[in-house]
This record gives structure tokens, sequence and C-alpha cells, in this order.
């Protein structure tokens, strides 16, 4: 009887650490997986951003047309979208704080130089400088959050 229970036991001890170590595993395969879908919604955006921002700012189109207040709300809403997406990362423990930093900075600095100057206004000018700053910006991002979601 003693040895009945002993191998009940150890049969019921071994079940419970497998379903223990199951559960740690799908709970961290889940952090993870909720990660690469933020960082690849970024990534989405940050091609939308760049393909918006160098069309907007290639145009030599300064009028307020309805084309261009398209595309001005447009990139103002794909910046919003991404700044939460962003937000979202910073208390994301499986992003390191290095890379958090480097996302964080990188999509100030291609909001300031995309809706910067003269960003929905008549005085706008087409600008080449602009846009090439736009996609090493985009480029940037890309590298930050494919290094992110390739861990």
């Amino acid at each position: 009887m003693e040895k009945i229970l002993e191998v009940i036991a150890g049969g019921f001890a071994g079940a419970l650490a497998a379903y223990l170590f199951n559960l740690l595993h799908w709970n961290q395969t889940e952090k993870r997986r909720k990660t690469e879908i933020i960082c690849s919604n970024i990534l989405s955006i940050t091609d939308k951003i760049e393909d918006q921002a160098i069309t907007y700012w290639l145009s030599v189109d300064n009028s307020r047309s309805p084309e261009n207040k398209k595309i001005e709300i447009s990139i103002k809403s794909l910046f919003r979208t991404q700044a939460k997406l962003i937000q979202q990362t910073s208390n994301n423990p499986n992003i390191d704080t290095q890379r958090k930093e480097k996302i964080k900075t990188t999509h100030d600095m291609l909001f300031e130089i995309a809706t910067g100057d003269y960003f929905e206004s008549r005085a706008k000018e087409a600008s080449p400088s602009k846009c090439y700053k736009i996609s090493q910006l985009s480029a940037e991002m890309r590298i930050a959050l494919t290094e992110q979601i390739s861990l």
C-alpha cells in the first residue's frame, strides 16, 4: 500500500511539474508573440509614414488641395498610432531598454522632420533633402524593430 501511494505521489508530482512548466512556457511564448505583433505593427506604420511623407515632401503642389489635406491628415494619424504602439513597448520587459530608447528617439526625430517646417502651409516647397532624412530615419526604425523581432 505504501509503495502504491509513493508511485501515485510521484506520478502526481511529475504531472504537476509538467503542467507548471507548460504554463510558464506558454506564458513566455504569449508575451513574445505580443511583442512581435506590436513591433510588426510599428514596422508596418513606419513604412506607411515613409511613403506618405516622401510623397508629400516631393510634391511641388503647396496648395491646400483635398489631396494634400488627405496626405497631411494621414501622416498625423499614422504618427499618433505609432506613438501609442511605441508607448506600449515602454513597460514591455521583452524589449531591452536601449532598443526602446532607440525606437522612441527615432520616432520623435522622424515626427519632427516629417511634420516640421512648412508642413500644412502654403509656403511648403518640395524638399528632397527632407525626403532623404525621412528615408534614413525610417530605415533606422526598421532595423531596430527587425532586430527585436528576430531575437
